[in-house]
């Protein structure tokens, strides 16, 4: 079949990483609502450590119930910088994503068989009509909804290399030509928002108020005091990334900094 090993049916493992208790932000309700309404495709930005990944995956799950739910990781954990990875290729990304719904029985396979770009973008696309198609059959009224997370890492690593990033494809396809029932919500960080031409919504994730600070911090620390709390919200300027660092120090949160 022109391919070294089953694997390569599914190239791209994610690599989410473990948060413990996930915070329910204040914005999920509304990003909720923004997806069943989805007209073009949706981008959630933020800056670095906000919590995009987590977010994204906590939308994913609470779509499901009315979506058929695709979640591509494009950081790999850092693998993306790997060559053997390269996982913003278009021969890797697309090919993962449509065989992950093929092995969900709503469309063909794809076999890893050249370079052509084109030829492999139109038949992503038509595996994506077969698939929704499918769940017209078997699940009326439930759409397909394509999750793809730090497309800014996908595509500086691309242009790095002078090569084609499969999600800036996607967006662009679908942006010339939408097919209808197919919903792409996608992330990176603010300050990396996609170099394109292709429309698209926007929803920034802001950081942590004090109260989802309070929900983090009394799961993880041992009597936790209000002052403790309201510290580590002004260090962190609601940060999660930043939180977890207090959290994992070793040192009192009320200590010198």
């Amino acid at each position: 079949l022109g391919i070294c090993d089953a694997e390569d049916l599914l190239p791209c493992r994610p690599a989410i990483p473990d948060v413990g208790k996930v915070v329910e932000r204040a914005q999920l309700a509304n990003a909720i609502a923004q997806v069943r309404i989805l007209s073009k495709p949706l981008l959630i930005h933020a800056a670095g450590g906000v919590g995009k990944t987590v977010f994204m995956d906590s939308l994913a799950s609470a779509v499901l119930d009315h979506s058929e739910v695709v979640f591509f990781d494009c950081f790999g954990g850092g693998a993306y910088r790997s060559p053997e990875d390269a996982r913003h290729l278009p021969n890797k990304g697309l090919v993962h994503i449509a065989n992950t719904l093929a092995f969900r029985g709503l469309c063909d396979p794809i076999l890893r068989d050249g370079t052509d770009v084109t030829c492999l973008l139109k038949t992503f696309r038509r595996r994506l009509v077969q698939c929704v198609s499918t769940l017209e059959t078997v699940a009326r009224g439930r759409d397909l909804a394509l999750f793809i997370d730090a497309i800014d890492n996908a595509e500086l690593f691309a242009r790095e290399r002078s090569e084609k990033s499969f999600p800036i494809l996607l967006l662009e396809s679908l942006h010339h030509d939408p097919i209808s029932g197919v919903k792409l919500i996608l992330s990176s960080r603010t300050e990396r928002k996609p170099s394109t031409h292709a429309h698209y919504q926007e929803f920034q994730l802001r950081p942590f108020s004090t109260h989802e600070t309070t929900a983090y911090l009394r799961p993880r620390l041992t009597n936790v005091s209000q002052a403790e709390i309201n510290v580590a919200q002004a260090r962190s300027g609601g940060n999660p990334r930043v939180l977890e660092y207090l959290v994992k120090s070793g040192r009192g949160l009320l200590d010198e900094s």
